[in-house]
């Protein structure tokens, strides 16, 4: 799953939970259907962060007042009114996850992020097919960008390294203490 599948994914729970009781407001039933349209990708995370970021700072203070500020042409007051407490602790949850995700791909270089999708992709795939993570692992230092070295010769052989060396032993107590310091 990609982020913009999660951030989407969210979206469409959080609106399902607050629109099974505000079906009867037009705004709110045009708003589900919008989201219900949507295809996951970078625009659709954009317009999501674009919305959430005049009200960011309101979230964890649960200000419905100053978030209703932000969107006077939407009903807000009265679709959260219809909403039970325990489904509008469940969206007020959800919609923090949200806003601390978007923040965090905000700071994520997008490469960056598609190496790192790519890499989550390949692990769970290589989990749910069971044994394929050694394969994986081989080529993760690749995909991450890191210097090829001389693995080629290695990857044939999946013996560990060798155990370290044991410690030849100090002849005295101070030296050993010195040896420890250094």
């Amino acid at each position: 799953m990609t982020s913009h599948n999660a951030i989407r994914d969210s979206v469409i729970e959080m609106s399902r939970r607050i629109g099974r009781y505000n079906m009867d407001i037009p705004e709110m039933k045009k708003l589900m259907e919008g989201i219900e349209r949507s295809q996951p990708g970078p625009e659709f995370t954009d317009l999501v962060r674009q919305t959430l970021a005049p009200i960011s700072q309101h979230i964890p203070t649960k200000n419905i007042d100053e978030i209703a500020k932000n969107y006077p042409t939407f009903p807000l007051k009265d679709i959260v009114g219809k909403v039970p407490e325990s489904e509008q602790e469940a969206v007020w949850q959800a919609l923090g996850m949200t806003n601390m995700l978007l923040t965090t791909l905000q700071m994520v270089p997008p490469q960056m992020l598609s190496k790192i999708e790519t890499m989550t992709n390949q692990m769970m795939g290589a989990m749910q097919n069971g044994g394929a993570l050694t394969d994986l692992f081989k080529n993760m230092g690749s995909m991450m960008g890191n210097m090829e070295t001389n693995d080629s010769e290695e990857s044939d052989n999946d013996t560990p390294p060798p155990p370290p060396r044991p410690r030849k032993k100090s002849v005295s107590k101070k030296q050993d203490f010195r040896d420890k310091l250094c």
